[in-house]
């Protein structure tokens, strides 16, 4: 939903790729972009978004489950908690699936929630629709993502740059090759 996005604190965007038979496994890589306001005491501020930090996640379900499949998540974090966890070195992400992957099409609803240190639950909603493969079932899922420092520091140049610095501070600016992002973003916000 449009509104969702419109008042989303971070945007996750994971390719993972899964397969199992009753006990199923995950990994995948992606971004994640938070969403900023401009200081200005003249105009009204405008959502801006932060430089992409790199993610990582592997994972295990269970349930009755078959198959394997591609899948592009989208996940919209809705609290200003939500995103200091992804800067965190590793959140842990809990869910239920219930899921039909045939190809290209695929129904893919959860409900998650995020974990820290303090078992903390922050709100998200994650869409999914599935790239490749057939999968079917309906499992509980269990998934670590992480921050990826080595994709970070090459991309930016900078040898120990923190996720925290590239999504909620203002020294790692937007980088140009991210530029075609933004505007979709941009797009599909406004």
């Amino acid at each position: 939903p449009l509104d969702l996005l419109r008042h989303a604190k971070a945007l996750c965007f994971l390719t993972v790729a899964k397969a199992g038979f009753v006990m199923s496994g995950r990994i995948g890589t992606g971004l994640i972009v938070a969403a900023k306001q401009t200081q200005s005491s003249h105009q009204q501020s405008q959502t801006y978004w932060s430089a992409p930090s790199a993610l990582g996640t592997v994972g295990i379900g269970y349930g009755a489950l078959a198959g394997g499949d591609i899948t592009n998540y989208i996940i919209v974090l809705t609290t200003a908690q939500a995103v200091t966890a992804f800067c965190e070195p590793s959140s842990i992400r809990l869910g239920a699936e219930v899921g039909i992957a045939l190809g290209p099409s695929s129904l893919t609803p959860q409900a998650l929630s995020t974990h820290q240190k303090n078992w903390t639950l922050h709100s998200a909603y994650c869409y999914g629709q599935s790239r490749a493969g057939f999968f079917v079932g309906i499992s509980l899922e269990g998934s670590l993502i992480s921050p990826r420092h080595d994709v970070n520091a090459k991309f930016y140049n900078l040898p120990h740059v923190t996720p925290a610095e590239i999504l909620l501070g203002s020294t790692v600016p937007p980088p140009h090759a991210s530029r075609t992002l933004y505007a979709a973003l941009d797009q599909i916000i406004h």
